[in-house]
């Protein structure tokens, strides 16, 4: 299979609970629709009606996955869902991207956990963010559609 004829690339927004439904959830999605115009946007917020749908879906939908990008709420956090789904696409190679707090795309170098005082699930730990990363290009690269998971 050629790269002209693979299918669009999907993109998950994976962002924490307490974002959805607010004004930094949808200027990130519509900042990300712009860095990303060739990909599809796949919202958890909108995908998703409760935990228990998640947890049905997210294995079947990761594997088709084009690459992933992590929008921390506005403290820097990130809750379990966001963790879980980060850690089921660095096993698979997908590349990962960090939103930043002034819309660049960069590279996540690293996550340091929330005091354990201070932890819930939905604030587990705080992103760090990279080098700056073309997310679009890595996508090209990672197609769910390729060698890995076609031999």
């Amino acid at each position: 299979m050629t790269a002209s004829s693979w299918p669009t690339p999907l993109a998950y927004v994976a962002h924490p609970l307490t974002t959805y439904g607010t004004p930094l959830e949808r200027e990130a999605l519509d900042l990300l629709g712009a860095l990303l115009p060739d990909a599809v946007l796949v919202n958890p917020a909108t995908r998703y009606r409760d935990t228990d749908h998640w947890l049905a879906d997210w294995p079947r939908l990761v594997g088709t996955l084009s690459g992933l990008v992590v929008v921390a709420d506005s403290d820097g956090t990130i809750g379990a869902g966001c963790l879980r789904e980060l850690t089921d696409v660095w096993r698979l190679g997908v590349p990962v991207a960090l939103l930043d707090a002034r819309g660049q795309l960069r590279r996540l170098s690293g996550l340091r956990m929330v005091a354990e005082t201070e932890r819930t699930a939905q604030r587990l730990a705080f992103v760090t963010a990279g080098r700056h990363l073309d997310l679009a290009f890595a996508m090209t690269r990672c197609n769910p559609l390729n060698e890995r998971n076609h031999p």
